[in-house]
């Protein structure tokens, strides 16, 4: 009868045995009981295999996992280079396009500089009020003329110079 017990004793700690959580005295009383039995010994064995079979399955799992994460990683780092470079490219179309407009604008002043006949003509527009401004210039003659449409009225001036 006391050695079924001692058997079952050794076989409820075992898992602990073999995950080597018992302490010095208890690991000599285990071996002491597995040198003589071999029921004992055979359910140590089994016990093995089933935790060895099962840390090498959690093992795979963490493997997949840890692949996982490193391609979710590796996406969102391809993921934010491409949208880094498509901010850039942005950037630089836009920039070169205003540099364009510049040069252009900068081109049509310098060609126009020296131009002494010239017609202007501009207009405003708000929520009370219209205002046109439209001016001649010949060599030395200017004529301007302002036409103001408000709730006031119609206002129009005419000016030239010599």
């Amino acid at each position: 009868m006391s050695e079924k017990r001692d058997c079952k004793i050794v076989q409820d700690l075992l898992p602990n045995y073999i995950e080597k959580l018992t302490d010095s005295e208890t690991n000599n009383y285990i071996s002491e009981h597995l040198n003589v039995c071999t029921e004992c010994r055979r359910v140590l064995e089994n016990m093995k295999e089933k935790l060895g079979a099962t840390h090498t399955n959690e093992a795979e799992k963490q493997v997949k996992y840890i692949k996982k994460f490193q391609n979710k990683v590796k996406f969102l780092k391809i993921l934010l280079l491409v949208i880094i470079l498509l901010l850039l490219f942005i950037f630089g179309v836009t920039t070169v396009r205003k540099m364009i407009i510049i040069s252009d604008l900068v081109d049509k002043g310098n060609q126009y500089e020296t131009v002494t006949n010239y017609h202007l003509l501009y207009r405003i527009y708000t929520n009370h009020a219209y205002i046109e401004h439209e001016i001649f210039v010949m060599g030395d003659k200017i004529k301007t003329t302002s036409i103001n449409v408000s709730d006031k009225g119609v206002e129009s001036t005419i000016d030239i110079r010599y």
